[in-house]
């Protein structure tokens, strides 16, 4: 490896260190500093109580969503209601549907939410 000046470790211009020997004894380093699988899964608000049901609250304008998640086949209720008898309009719906498409948990968990005061689209 060669470089400006001797005993440095920058590289010299041009030159990849990447796959070089002196990076692979950095490996395990690197595996060490990647957060664990359940620490990525930790809720940052909210808890899971003992029976692993996820509970978080949203809030948006004047309406409060209290939110329930578990592993299940896909249900979404608000209010006792399915989501498309209680958010009539499809852009609510997808709103409300969005976070679960994000983390790509669709048909894996079900969803029960709770949402009071304010108009339909502050609830979604």
């Amino acid at each position: 490896m060669s470089s400006d000046q001797p005993g440095s470790d920058a590289p010299a211009s041009g030159e990849v260190l990447f796959g070089q020997p002196s990076d692979v004894a950095a490996v395990p380093e690197v595996v060490a500093a990647v957060p664990t699988v359940q620490a990525v899964l930790q809720p940052r608000r909210g808890r899971i109580d003992k029976f692993g049901v996820a509970m978080g609250t949203g809030r948006r304008k004047t309406s409060v969503a209290r939110v329930r998640l578990k592993p299940g086949t896909g249900k979404f209720e608000v209010n006792g209601r399915p989501l498309n008898e209680y958010f009539c309009v499809e852009r609510d719906q997808i709103i409300v549907q969005a976070p679960i498409h994000l983390v790509d948990k669709v048909g894996q968990v079900d969803v029960w939410i709770r949402v009071d005061g304010g108009g339909t689209t502050g609830q979604a």
